[in-house]
């Protein structure tokens, strides 16, 4: 039982007490009120025995509220110690609350650092991504150029087999050409011991100068001179440049004002170009 429960216990025993007396009071006023007062249940009697009861219960009372005091002091002592735990608390609150602040702080600050460098991972994906293709397009590039340098090395090796094919041509085409030479020339030197001479109409005329215009494919080339300075198909002019004896043209085809001839093989003693001298004879 609690001190309160004790407390309305003699609270009650007390307040039945008085009504108790109440009732002899109300009793007495239909006896003998001599009797009723000096007799061994009378009136004094029955206030002494209420005196002592008053005094059991204010002795209970006191008793009781002693007790409650007590409690009540024990009580204010805990809420003390409660109220300081609970301001320790508030405090260890308010400190993680902070705690709290910064935290959620520094997750933003986190989650947007995280969000960024998310983006730039996928930069850097997209960006790696290109530069991949991009280097799968290079290596392809290069092995198409290899390829290409493949088939260039194998046409230039084609290109040289024929050339030093030509060249073995060219050699003896030379070679004949030596020899056409040389019967030419007996063939000039016998009718000069009998007496003949060539005729003079095939030669082109004495002092003619002109200059090479055009080189063309297959040793062809274009020269300034042509009909109206003399010169016919089947004439040989020589080709210089200063003081280089450069070859021999043969007129192949002649207009008015020029003529294209075919540069004779065997006479060729450097590279032909435009705006080189040509003349019937180089002492002329």
């Amino acid at each position: 039982m609690t001190l309160l429960g004790k407390v309305f216990m003699f609270v009650t025993l007390l307040l039945s007490g008085i009504f108790f007396a109440l009732a002899l009071a109300i009793n007495a006023s239909h006896t003998n009120w001599r009797d009723a007062a000096t007799g061994p249940k009378g009136f004094q009697a029955q206030i002494k025995e209420l005196k002592q009861t008053n005094t059991e219960l204010k002795a209970a009372i006191e008793k009781a509220q002693n007790e409650l005091g007590t409690e009540q002091a024990a009580r204010r002592v805990a809420l003390a110690a409660l109220q300081t735990q609970l301001a320790e608390e508030r405090e260890k609150t308010s400190e993680k609350e902070a705690l709290l602040l910064s935290l959620q702080g520094t997750n933003t600050l986190l989650n947007q650092t995280l969000n960024q460098t998310q983006q730039d991972n996928n930069r850097l994906a997209t960006e790696n991504d290109l530069i991949k293709k991009q280097i799968d397009q290079i290596i392809q590039d290069r092995n198409t150029q290899r390829l290409k340098v493949v088939a260039l090395t194998d046409q230039l090796n084609s290109l040289q087999s024929v050339m030093a094919d030509l060249r073995a041509e060219e050699e003896k085409l030379r070679n004949q050409n030596t020899l056409l030479e040389a019967r030419t020339q007996t063939m000039r030197a016998t009718l000069v011991s009998a007496g003949l001479s060539e005729d003079p109409d095939d030669a082109p005329p004495a002092g003619l100068k002109g200059e090479v215009l055009a080189v063309g494919k297959d040793n062809m080339i274009e020269v300034s001179v042509g009909r109206d300075d003399g010169i016919k198909a089947g004439h040989q002019l020589e080709i210089y440049r200063g003081s280089q004896y450069l070859g021999r043209v043969s007129i192949l085809k002649v207009e008015d004002d020029k003529a294209i001839g075919a540069i004779v093989p065997g006479f060729r003693k450097g590279r032909i170009q435009a705006g080189d001298q040509v003349a019937a004879n180089i002492g002329g």
